[in-house]
């Protein structure tokens, strides 16, 4: 925002917001954060007729949420519950 000199204060802070305090919790990387925005916008506008996204987008974005929430559970598992356990799933990150 600051190299843009401007804000759109609804776009760039106030849609963001809510997401960013969940993703904080959850434990999520903050070079993860975009991709959680863009795929729950996706989901929320795959049933806007207005929007150019389709109903099949939505559901791959929700996938994509899914998978990366199984991953992010998998790493915490290994990391905090059993940190003594290796696992081949600590390989790649979510």
């Amino acid at each position: 925002m600051a190299s843009k000199g401007e804000c759109e204060f609804a776009e760039d802070v106030a849609a963001e917001l809510p997401l960013i305090g969940i993703l904080e919790l959850l434990g999520v990387p903050l070079d993860d954060r975009e991709k959680f925005f863009e795929w729950t916008n996706t989901m929320i506008f795959a049933d806007d007729p207005d929007m150019s996204i389709s109903e099949e987008e939505g559901q791959l974005a929700s996938l994509e949420v899914i998978q990366y929430a199984l991953n992010l559970a998998i790493k915490c598992y290994y990391t905090i519950m059993l940190p003594t356990t290796t696992s081949p799933c600590l390989a790649t990150t979510p």
